[in-house]
């Protein structure tokens, strides 16, 4: 039976991503409503890799998942050292490079997860995937969008670019699948999943939980945020 592209999903993911990253630029955040948002974003993030990535990798690799979830996380890691956001001088120059670090790790797991949909023949495309796209996309797409509106180097049409390019891995992802459908072993899929896993666990708790803390807000509060981000995640599966 001939697979046709899911035109549909690819377009709604794309509106979401945009509506996310337009929405961060719309108004100015508060430190302590950056902080909240960044909490919660950490608990999408968390919830991401718990309920969805780690999940889809185990069955594939088994415990042979550790080794690319390493690399995944160490390349993030030296990613930002080689960006030396840990060394900044100004808190718009920390921005800055968190935001390009970030960019890559989700982009990275975008087009993976882009990649995993395709690859998925027999994937059902009904609301479980659309909402786990609404409560990953949107806040991930924001938390781009803030981050670079806090680095205080870029306008917001620059923004907005950045985060278009970032709405466009997932469906390159569905369509590089759809090319190579069935050259591709099940084993590769499963280590590019776990591969973005270790990005994601790096970003929630050495770069998002980090900055989210900063500043002296509700503690419990952020603890909540932390939570309902990975509750999320959790009620969202596919």
């Amino acid at each position: 039976m001939e697979i046709s592209l899911p035109y549909p999903l690819l377009g709604f993911t794309v509106f979401v991503t945009m509506l996310g990253g337009c929405f961060s630029t719309f108004k100015s955040w508060a430190p302590n409503k950056f902080e909240y948002f960044i909490n919660f974003s950490a608990g999408i993030f968390i919830g991401a890799v718990l309920f969805h990535m780690i999940p889809d990798a185990n069955p594939i690799l088994g415990s042979q998942m550790v080794y690319p979830i390493l690399i995944g996380f160490f390349s993030i890691y030296g990613i930002e050292k080689a960006l030396g956001s840990r060394d900044c001088s100004t808190q718009e120059l920390f921005f800055q490079k968190m935001g390009m670090s970030a960019l890559i790790g989700i982009s990275f797991h975008g087009f993976v997860e882009g990649f995993a949909m395709g690859a998925a023949t027999l994937m059902d495309f009904g609301f479980a995937i659309i909402a786990a796209i609404i409560f990953h996309k949107f806040p991930a797409a924001m938390l781009l969008g803030t981050l670079f509106i806090k680095a205080g180097k870029y306008n917001k049409k620059t923004i907005i670019s950045i985060v278009f390019m970032f709405a466009l891995t997932t469906p390159l992802g569905v369509l590089l699948s759809f090319s190579v459908f069935g050259s591709i072993e099940k084993y590769w899929l499963g280590v590019a999943i776990a591969v973005s896993a270790g990005t994601f666990i790096y970003l929630a708790f050495f770069d998002l939980m980090l900055i989210g803390n900063k500043q002296k807000g509700n503690k419990t509060l952020n603890m909540i945020l932390i939570g309902s981000g990975a509750l999320a995640m959790f009620l969202f599966q596919g």
